[in-house]
């Protein structure tokens, strides 16, 4: 009778230490799994924090649009403009689409926008 508690008890240790050593590597890969996600996120992060700085710009130019500032400022056309905003710098150009084909001055432009932000 004693044998046979003595074999069980070990085997009960033994699927402790198995089951312990199956649970550490289970949740060792799980953490390396969720820090591995990290990084990914920030990059996520100053893209959508980027895409707002250009969605800003976008609504400022929108705003400078007068017929007394049409040709001049932020609005001139085959200058590059830049503007620092924190980490992130946004560049954009103005041109002119077809003007042959519009009279003078009423021609419709295009926007070229860039934003560099921090790795």
């Amino acid at each position: 009778m004693i044998r046979i508690v003595k074999e069980k008890a070990f085997a009960s240790v033994l699927e402790v230490i198995v089951t312990a050593v199956i649970f550490m590597l289970a949740a060792f890969g799980i953490m390396t799994t969720v820090s591995m996600l990290r990084p990914h996120d920030l990059e996520s992060y100053r893209e959508l924090e980027a895409a707002y700085h250009a969605k800003n710009m976008m609504d400022y130019l929108r705003g400078q649009v007068d017929a007394g500032t049409w040709d001049t400022g932020p609005l001139a056309t085959g200058v590059t403009h830049s503007n620092t905003i924190g980490d992130y710098t946004v560049n954009w150009s103005l041109t002119e689409v077809d003007p042959a084909a519009y009279p003078p001055g009423l021609a419709p432009r295009k926007l070229a926008m860039n934003v560099y932000y921090p790795d």
